[in-house]
């Protein structure tokens, strides 16, 4: 759906002034998706349905030039959460937008905001004008959101409840002077105050992203929810999500791979694989590829194998298809493999562990590197390991529990109907 025309009336604001304690601090909105920060998907949804876009955020400024919106911190002190963002959004439009009558709040961390989002919310308003209007979504079986079922608000919608999202909304700006009075006294609950101020919900569907129905207000609090958002904007590009297993020689990866393999397939999801070996993996006289020999022998639909210098398709009997020389780069080489196989409800890729894709880092006491990938890899959302080891933020899983993350994989790439 092509955006609707913005309303001179409506200015807009990304609040992104959290502090991001589920995802290890920092700011969640520079975190990269798809090749751009989030903010980026935010902003390219949010301003064309809007005069002005303002970001609320703490902190330097600065970090935020490249984006050229105007950015505009708390003005009640002591950092007290999302309603303090929203009331500077009003602030900000009181003192620059005059002809602002309200405020459309977006989060930061929410890349597939509806197109017609201030639209319909304004819409609601339209019997009662000095209102507030939250958006709320239809909840689907294994669905991830950062909202939460509503209790007042909320509603059945054709047999599912739904989530309420009150920071996404449209606000009056007449309501900032009774929203700060609040806020000094002490409110800290966006749904709360909300309640009580009798805002009106709008329910949206589903989104639909390469196939996959899609919670339009999907926000990534956790690395792992931020896995997922990755493998939903995969859809954009291959046919097929990816994921990655990654670790050093000896973890274990084969291992995990082709367990992982069996599960799934035993599920009934096809699941292909692509194997990076710095070994070139010469074919044996009958055109087979040693290295791919565990991975087509666990079920996998297809094997790509890759090298330094090539590539090849490998056939469900092992032999290769057609050998490719590699491009310059590993992620460009990556993106080709994926692009030339076959659909599959998964690709598993065991090896690539610079790639820009959702991984899993395995670890194991009796590898002998025992670097760390996760410190210094954003992509890597969970760590399997047969030790105790610092998960750093991420989800920790034993090394053995295959079946939990099979089920962890078939939820975030959104198979089963789970998305």
């Amino acid at each position: 759906m092509p955006p609707l025309k913005s309303s001179p009336h409506i200015a807009g604001c990304i609040l992104a002034g959290g502090l991001a304690r589920r995802m290890g601090g920092g700011d969640k909105a520079l975190l990269e998706l798809a090749g751009r920060p989030l903010l980026a998907h935010v902003l390219e949804r949010l301003a064309p349905q809007v005069a002005h876009v303002v970001l609320n955020a703490n902190g330097e400024a600065a970090r935020f030039a490249v984006f050229g919106v105007p950015v505009m911190a708390d003005t009640v002190s002591g950092l007290p959460g999302p309603l303090a963002g929203i009331l500077a959004g009003l602030r900000w439009a009181q003192g620059n937008v005059k002809e602002a009558s309200h405020v459309l709040t977006v989060t930061g961390d929410a890349p597939f905001i509806p197109q017609d989002l201030g639209e319909r919310l304004n819409t609601a308003l339209e019997a009662r004008p000095g209102a507030i209007a939250i958006a709320q979504s239809i909840a689907r079986s294994g669905a991830q959101s950062g909202g939460h079922i509503h209790p007042v608000i909320g509603h059945p919608v054709i047999g599912h409840p739904v989530i309420g999202h009150p920071v996404i909304g449209l606000w009056p700006v007449a309501i900032a002077d009774q929203l700060e009075r609040d806020l000094v006294k002490g409110a800290r609950s966006v749904n709360a105050w909300c309640e009580a101020q009798g805002a009106i919900p709008v329910t949206f569907g589903p989104v639909m992203i390469g196939g996959r129905a899609v919670d339009p207000f999907f926000n990534a609090n956790t690395p792992l929810e931020l896995a997922e958002a990755r493998l939903i904007a995969q859809r954009l590009t291959f046919q097929s999500p990816v994921v990655g297993i990654a670790g050093w020689k000896n973890s274990g990866k084969t291992t995990l791979v082709t367990r992982l393999v069996e599960t799934l397939t035993a599920r009934g999801h096809r699941v292909s694989t692509v194997k990076f070996s710095h070994h070139e993996g010469h074919a044996s006289e009958d055109g087979k590829v040693r290295d791919t020999s565990r991975h087509v022998a666990a079920g996998a639909a297809q094997v790509a194998f890759a090298s330094p210098a090539r590539w090849s398709i490998v056939e469900p009997g092992g032999a290769a298809l057609h050998w490719h020389e590699c491009s310059e780069s590993r992620s460009t080489t990556l993106a080709a493999i994926v692009r030339t196989m076959a659909p599959a409800d998964l690709i598993i890729v065991e090896g690539y562990k610079s790639a820009a894709i959702p991984k899993i880092e395995v670890r194991r006491r009796a590898q002998p590197d025992v670097r760390e990938l996760a410190y210094a890899d954003p992509f890597v959302f969970a760590i399997a390991a047969d030790t105790a080891v610092e998960a750093e933020g991420r989800w920790l899983v034993g090394l053995d529990d295959v079946a939990e993350i099979a089920g962890q994989l078939e939820r975030i790439a959104g198979l089963g109907g789970g998305g």
